[in-house]
């Protein structure tokens, strides 16, 4: 076995069919929080020509070049396969496929600080990113959203986020100056909105940067009437937050950082999840509409049952120009230096070993690596060899980048068919599991189905990763990614 002093090892605690989760403490750069979680256990399934089970290692190639992976590139553009399959675009139904089902936020945040040129300026084009998402399923950032737009300086408006998903995937957003009422009666119906506004309008105990006061752009993702959660109030997902969901702030604070910029009305864009306005969705109910739009009884008249017309959804208009659009003065990354992961993530250094055996035992050879390797039970049934010739296919990576502080987005192909993973684990051996994405959603990339991973990284760290596909009995597993060497 060659270089054995380069072999790391990962315990592998549980034969196929068992899962379970294994509890993991993964430390994030200061203000981001985890969203790593173990692997399972047998992910990577790995024997050896007799069909024991073995640890799995890395060698070194002897001579091997590294291929640098690619950020994915600005013109290619994702969406989510649920979307994009037939018949599931929905004519009507409240949460489609593609949203969550258990509630808010419907969507993930999109923070603006996603390491693109002009990203302190994006709080439109990120928000506009979480709305393209609820609407048409489409997978983007801010920094996409910006290149798509053609602008190349300074702030955005409504005109820019229109012009930027009209390029990248052919649809545009509902837009105009909204009152509290419209704006309400359109999140309880189930839209989702991007509105402008003056940040300077939010408390501090709510900001995501009190020295921010200019003009800023949020989205928002639902709405509920006042009760014993608390005063009527939006669920809120602000592009300066680099968290992975939102906030529910009062209605009066968000209306009024809506209308305190809109000169008494607030400029929204807005969509249903599928697009269009459903045929049939919940009308807001008169209690929960703002204190000054309360119908009122005129002085002397009996009080009567009559009822009141529900406040009507508003129709797409126009969106008067400003001279000073969100961005312009544009607030910084919180913080501090080191918050970022700007390393390239390379393939073809390493080759995955699965021949350990011989380093599992009391007799095991001085030339084995100290630390851990894999011992399965004595009365666990080994995994099954691949059958002689049964070939499932290549699993490929295409791209790799940082989409957001603290998380690394892997986009790669598995064959059709077959169930996608991909595991990863600290390079320095600090952490003797493996560890799995946070997500792995099928998207459409230019007219293929790939496989989008999320991963939580901490900077400073370097990982091993590796992609795999499993189908009938198969597995398939792409090259070592390595990341931060």
């Amino acid at each position: 076995m060659p270089v054995l002093g380069l072999v790391l090892r990962f315990l592998l605690a549980a034969v196929i069919g068992a899962g379970g989760a294994l509890v993991v403490g993964a430390a994030m750069t200061p203000g981001v929080a985890s969203q790593a979680r173990p692997g399972p256990a047998n992910s990577l399934d790995l024997v050896t020509e007799v069909g024991e089970p073995a640890a799995f290692g890395l060698v070194a190639i002897e001579g091997a070049q590294p291929v640098t992976l690619q950020a994915l590139p600005d013109d290619k553009t994702l969406t989510l396969l649920a979307y994009a399959e037939p018949g599931t675009a929905p004519t009507d139904p409240f949460r489609p496929a593609w949203t969550n089902a258990l509630g808010y936020p419907r969507v993930p945040l999109i923070t603006q600080f996603d390491g693109s040129p002009l990203a302190n300026a994006n709080c439109v084009m990120a928000s506009g990113a979480m709305l393209a998402r609820l609407t048409y399923g489409i997978v983007t950032t801010g920094g996409q959203m910006r290149w798509l737009s053609g602008d190349t300086s300074g702030g955005t408006g409504p005109s820019n986020l229109q012009h930027a998903v009209n390029k990248g995937w052919g649809v545009t957003f509902s837009a105009r100056l909204v009152t509290p009422l419209q704006l309400r009666s359109l999140l309880y119906a189930g839209a989702g909105a991007v509105i402008l506004g003056r940040y300077g309008e939010i408390p501090a105990n709510l900001s995501f940067q009190p020295s921010f006061r200019d003009g800023h752009a949020i989205y928002l993702d639902g709405f509920r009437p006042a009760g014993p959660q608390g005063e009527a109030a939006y669920y809120v997902m602000d592009p300066l937050s680099l968290a992975d969901k939102g906030v529910w702030w009062p209605a009066r604070i968000v209306e009024r950082f809506g209308t305190v910029f809109g000169g008494g009305r607030i400029i929204s864009l807005w969509g249903f999840p599928g697009g269009g306005t459903p045929a049939h969705y919940p009308e807001l109910p008169t209690s929960a509409w703002p204190d000054e739009d309360q119908p009122t009884q005129p002085p002397g008249e009996e009080p009567t049952a009559e009822v009141v017309t529900p406040a009507p959804l508003p129709e797409s208009g126009d969106v008067p120009d400003l001279d000073l659009w969100p961005g312009d003065v544009t607030p910084v990354l919180p913080g501090g230096p080191g918050i970022g992961f700007e390393w390239p993530v390379k393939t073809g250094i390493f080759r995955i070993d699965p021949d350990l055996l011989r380093c599992i035992g009391a007799n095991a050879p001085l030339s084995c690596p100290a630390g851990l390797v894999a011992i399965f039970p004595d009365l666990a049934t080994a995994p099954p060899t691949i059958p002689p010739g049964q070939i499932l296919g290549d699993v490929n990576l295409l791209f790799a980048d940082s989409i957001q502080p603290g998380v690394l987005r892997v986009i790669f192909t598995v064959p059709e068919g077959a169930t996608p993973g991909l595991q990863y684990w600290a390079s320095d051996g600090s952490g003797t599991r493996l560890l799995a994405p946070s997500s792995i959603e099928a998207m459409v990339l230019d007219g293929q189905v790939v496989q989008v991973a999320s991963i939580p990284v901490e900077a400073g760290v370097g990982y091993n990763l590796v992609a795999t596909a499993a189908a009938q009995g198969a597995r398939a597993i792409s090259d070592v990614a390595t990341i931060g060497q």
